[in-house]
C-alpha cells in the first residue's frame, strides 16, 4: 500500500479524468484483469500514467468495432511489449525536450496517428500543470505537423474549431486526423474560435460536419461524425 502523490489519482478522479464511469474502470479490472492498480492504506485505488494509457487503448480499441474482452487481450499484450509511451511522462516530468522528440518520433510513426496521439491524452492529464503545458505544445506541433494537406483531397468537409474560450486543441486536432485518415478534408479554425467565425465560415464552406471542442473522445467523436 502506497501514499497518493501527483501522478497518482483515486478513482473518482480518474474516471473524470479518461471518460470512463468508475463502475466500467472496476468490471476491466475485475474481468479482464486490466489494471492492477496501487492502493492507499485506506485500501482505495489509486490509477497512474500506466493505467490512463491502458483505458486510451482500450477505448481505441472498442471504438474499432471490437468486443470489450478482444480489446483487454490486445492491450495487455501492447503493455508486455517495451513502449515509448510509459518513457514519456518521465521525459516530460524532467523537461528532457530531445528526449520527448525521439519517443514521440516512435510513438507518431505508424499508420494510424490519431490512435497512437489519443494515447497521449490521458499521460498529459497526470503531469503539473507547468509539465503539461510543455508537453502539450509540444504534442500540438508533432500533430499540426501531421496535418499538412488535410484540407486537399475529394471528401467530405468537416470544418472543427474549440468554442469562444476554450483552448484545449489537442482532442479537437486527434479528432481531425481521425476524420482525415477516413477521407474527410478538414478545415480547422483552432482555440478560442467565436461564434460569428463558426457561422461565417459554415456559411462559406457548407460542411458536411461541425465539431466544437472541447471533446472528451476525439476518436469516438470521429466515428460518430463519420457515420461509422
Amino acid at each position: 500500500m502506497v501514499g497518493p502523490d501527483s501522478s497518482h489519482l483515486r478513482i473518482g478522479v480518474f474516471s473524470r479524468r479518461v471518460g470512463v464511469s468508475a463502475a466500467v474502470l472496476r468490471a476491466w479490472e475485475t474481468r479482464y484483469g486490466l489494471f492492477t492498480p496501487a492502493r492507499t492504506r485506506g485500501n482505495y485505488r489509486l490509477y497512474g500514467p500506466e493505467e490512463a494509457t491502458r483505458v486510451s487503448r482500450m477505448r481505441a480499441h472498442l471504438a474499432r468495432g471490437l468486443a470489450a474482452a478482444e480489446s483487454a487481450q490486445l492491450v495487455l499484450a501492447e503493455r508486455r511489449r517495451p513502449g515509448p509511451g510509459r518513457d514519456l511522462v518521465a521525459v516530460w516530468q524532467e523537461l528532457d525536450t530531445a528526449a520527448a522528440q525521439r519517443l514521440l518520433d516512435a510513438v507518431l510513426g505508424g499508420g494510424e496517428p490519431d490512435l497512437a496521439a489519443a494515447g497521449l491524452l490521458p499521460l498529459l492529464d497526470v503531469l503539473p500543470s507547468d509539465r503539461r503545458h510543455v508537453a502539450a505544445r509540444m504534442v500540438e506541433t508533432r500533430l499540426l505537423a501531421l496535418a499538412d494537406g488535410w484540407h486537399d483531397g475529394p471528401g467530405r468537409l468537416a470544418l472543427l474549431g474549440c468554442r469562444a474560450g476554450e483552448h484545449d486543441t489537442l482532442p479537437l486536432i486527434v479528432c481531425a486526423l481521425a476524420l482525415h485518415r477516413r477521407g474527410w478534408r478538414i478545415i480547422y479554425l483552432g482555440a478560442d474560435t467565436p461564434d460569428a467565425a463558426f457561422a461565417a465560415a459554415a456559411d462559406a464552406l457548407q460542411p458536411d460536419a461541425i465539431v466544437k471542442g472541447p471533446l472528451g473522445d476525439p476518436i469516438a467523436t470521429a466515428l460518430q461524425a463519420g457515420g461509422s
